[in-house]
């Protein structure tokens, strides 16, 4: 991770942040309500899996950021999953 976090801060300095983001499974636990009500969904996979970048999101809200991008989505772009390639 280290060489990836170099090489982009060497191509776009200063734009490369990189964080560690902790919190107890209590504040997890806490913000259930909150993502289910988010994202529309009981889904207990969906909510399990969102409950996280919940907290992440939130976190870098608080540092003052508007924008994220990630990588979520490319799995269902490309037909990254198993069961879509038969």
């Amino acid at each position: 991770m280290a060489a990836l976090e170099d090489y982009l801060n060497e191509k776009f300095p200063n734009t490369v942040i990189h964080q560690e983001v902790v919190f107890e499974y209590s504040a997890a636990f806490e913000k259930i309500p909150d993502v289910i009500k988010t994202i529309e969904s009981w889904d207990e996979t969906t909510v399990r899996c969102s409950v996280a970048n919940y907290l992440i999101y939130e976190h870098l809200h608080s540092l003052g950021f508007r924008c994220v991008l990630v990588g979520e989505c490319s799995d269902e772009l490309f037909m990254g999953y198993h069961h879509w390639k038969y």
